[in-house]
C-alpha cells in the first residue's frame, strides 16, 4: 500500500519537473 501511496505524488513531481523544464527551455 505504501508503494501505491507514494506512486501518485512521485508521478506528479516527475511530470511537474518535466513541464517546468520545458517552460524554462521551450
Amino acid at each position: 500500500m505504501l508503494s501505491n501511496y507514494w506512486d501518485f505524488p512521485i508521478l506528479c513531481l516527475q511530470h511537474g519537473l518535466i513541464a517546468w523544464s520545458q517552460v524554462q527551455h521551450p
